[in-house]
Parts: structure tokens; sequence; C-alpha cells
């Protein structure tokens, strides 16, 4: 490597570094950063395929967060906020706590307010999980098409704990 990529790469990975203090850590060695998450130890043989896996949507739904924080007021062509920091920090919190958990990865959904929703549709099954300025309270939306059995409200108000329903959407739970 010469001198110049060797500056350069340290370069980045100090900006990596001070940019998780903005935008917050998202594991014990990954970051979110500006070009994406950066994986400090992939190499690790005794990291298992499952872990690897689940680290993956992980780092692919950071990358769709950091692809989200780029919308500029307007996007929707309809005055749409752009999403917030606060916002980002949550669905962080909530990404990490889900891959934690062996949670399907869930596809992230701007909303015009500035919020961003996480979605999961499987097997009959709709969830959704809604994040809006100021990050607090999530709400929640669940509909089974083969009970017709929905519920709208807060997180911790539902009648079934999430896991219970995200195990209804990828049935592997």
């Amino acid at each position: 490597m010469s001198d110049v990529a060797a500056e350069r790469k340290s370069d980045q990975i100090e900006r990596e570094r001070m940019t998780v203090y903005e935008f917050g850590s998202i594991g014990a060695d990954s970051m979110l950063s500006s070009d994406a998450v950066i994986t400090w130890e992939v190499t690790d043989p005794t990291l298992s395929a499952v872990r690897a896996r689940r680290m993956l949507w992980l780092e692919e739904a950071a990358d769709d967060l950091w692809q989200l924080l780029q919308l500029k007021r307007g996007w929707d062509t309809y005055g749409a906020v752009p999403l917030s920091g606060e916002v980002a920090k949550a669905v962080i919190r909530i990404l990490r706590r889900l891959e934690e958990d062996g949670a399907p990865r869930p596809a992230l959904v701007p909303t015009p307010s500035g919020g961003v929703q996480l979605e999961w549709f499987g097997n009959g099954v709709e969830l959704q999980l809604e994040v809006q300025p100021p990050a607090r309270p999530v709400k929640m939306f669940y509909r089974q098409d083969d009970t017709g059995v929905w519920w709208e409200g807060l997180v911790g108000d539902a009648p079934e704990p999430l896991e219970k329903l995200l195990g209804r959407v990828s049935k592997s739970r």
C-alpha cells in the first residue's frame, strides 16, 4: 500500500471513530459511518456462520439507514422532512436489539415527517414499528390475514410480545 493510500485509510478510520459519537455504536465491533458499517474484526475464525449472517443483515440495514439520512427536505416532492439524527439513533438501537434477538431483518421506509418505519411482511402477517421525531414513543401496527386480527398502538402496550409477532412473520422462531 502506498503512503498516500495508507494515509487515506488512516484518515478514514479516524473519521469512522469520530462519527460513532454522532450516530452511536451498533455493536461491539461495528460502527455506523458515512460510508457504511465498518466491521473491525470480520476475519475472526470463531465467528459462527449464523452470527456472521446476522451481522451482515445489521450492516445492510445500517447502510439503508445511512441512505435515508441523505434524503433532503422535499424528498417525496411534497415537502417531506429529512430524517432526524435522533430518530436514526433510536432506529440503530432497535436494529441492534433485533439482531441480538435473532429477528428477521426489517425493511426501512422513510416517513414524510422525518421518521422511519421498520416493516416485516410474511406468512400473511404485516408488522410495522414506527419511529417518529422525537423518537419516543415507538408505535406498532400488526395485522394477521388468516385471523383478521389487527392491533395498533404503542409497542409496550401490545397484547403480545414483539418476539412472538416476529415469529409469526418468519415462522422460524
